[in-house]
């Protein structure tokens, strides 16, 4: 199998890495440490006009005819950059779900053009209290989604719900502007933007119903499933960024009169590193090319297993780049604290570690 990108995948990821350098590439301090450095709509408008948001879809759902390797692409730039835009939630969650519950390319469009932004909680199941009941003119939505990505800039919400009466899983496409629905905002670890939402008999029509039941279980399945190869490209590509980082610091850091690279010790530490982002970059091309595959629960394991491995090494190198770093480390002043919190974000979601264990030590026990 060929595992080299196409010409044309090598130009996204050219484009990529130039947008990073010319917004992200002067920022010295971490994208928490200033509100300022938080989501902003122009930049996601011009992510928008670049492509990427359809890059990763067939020319049918109103994208460019790539797959995962283009999202893949774009992701693992975003991360070696620290890009703060909705990236997983928006371009890969949330877009996912539309396509999976067969929206038309009319539909999508506002969401790729940059022009709504559409997200959706990071989970492959309903988690909040969310309820879909009758009410007097239809049906009413109530209840508490506690992490919503990005909630309080979102003009529209993808939700997960129970219906009170059948039991089975509900998706719904709702303005974030709607009647009976108040959001608090709030910094994750990472220092990105999210929100709680509550509903309080919040009208929903059928038009805004996307999925039910089975259809809907197998949509919030799939788009999970390109979450997590996602998730898996964004650590990569941050690992990237905070090994880079402190292999230029040790080449600059001076300390007995020369440079504290020469030292036997932070070499072999630096080599320890170095075979853990390749052992994950493996891992992420694996998850990667398990999407281009039939769903089911063999590819769902083989994420999992990604997902821990990825995870696991990425975290490591978070660690080790923090201390070699030294006191300066653990500053606001360099972005390598920021990568670690967000490989800590990404290894909470979707469950953290135990449903992936669960997942993978079934394959065992059959």
């Amino acid at each position: 199998m060929d595992l080299s990108l196409t010409p044309e995948q090598k130009l996204l990821q050219d484009s990529v890495a130039r947008f990073a350098a010319e917004h992200y590439g002067k920022r010295k301090r971490s994208p928490s440490a200033d509100p300022s450095d938080g989501f902003d709509r122009e930049t996601w408008r011009e992510i928008a006009a670049l492509g990427w948001l359809g890059a990763g879809l067939e020319e049918r759902n109103g994208g460019f005819g790539g797959g995962p390797v283009e999202t893949m692409v774009i992701m693992e730039g975003a991360g070696k950059a620290l890009m703060s835009e909705p990236l997983l939630a928006t371009m890969v969650m949330a877009t996912r779900l539309l396509v999976e519950t067969g929206q038309s390319a009319d539909d999508i469009a506002p969401l790729l053009a940059g022009d709504e932004i559409i997200t959706a909680a990071l989970a492959d199941r309903a988690t909040g209290t969310l309820t879909l009941a009758r009410g007097g003119q239809g049906a009413v939505l109530s209840g508490r989604e506690p992490l919503m990505p990005y909630g309080d800039a979102a003009d529209r919400f993808i939700l997960a719900a129970k219906a009170e009466e059948a039991g089975e899983t509900v998706l719904i496409s709702l303005p974030a502007q709607a009647s009976g629905v108040s959001r608090k905002g709030f910094r994750t670890l990472d220092g990105l933007p999210a929100a709680a939402l509550a509903f309080e008999n919040t009208p929903v029509s059928e038009d805004e119903i996307l999925a039910r039941g089975q259809a809907a279980d197998r949509a919030q399945s799939i788009a999970a499933d390109h979450a997590i190869a996602a998730l898996c490209a964004e650590a990569i590509g941050i690992a990237q960024g905070l090994f880079d980082r402190t292999l230029d610091y040790l080449k600059q850091r001076e300390q007995f009169g020369q440079p504290i690279g020469r030292f036997q010790a932070l070499q072999h530490r630096m080599a320890d590193m170095f075979i853990a982002l390749e052992e994950a970059r493996s891992l992420m091309i694996m998850a990667t090319m398990a999407l281009t595959g039939p769903e089911g629960d063999s590819r769902q394991r083989t994420l999992s297993a990604a997902r821990l491995g990825v995870l696991s090494r990425t975290l490591h190198i978070g660690r080790e780049a923090i201390q070699l770093h030294g006191g300066i480390g653990m500053t606001e002043e360099l972005p390598v604290g920021a990568g670690f919190r967000r490989l800590k974000t990404l290894d909470l979601i979707f469950g953290g570690e135990p449903p992936h264990l669960e997942r993978v030590a079934a394959t065992y026990r059959q």
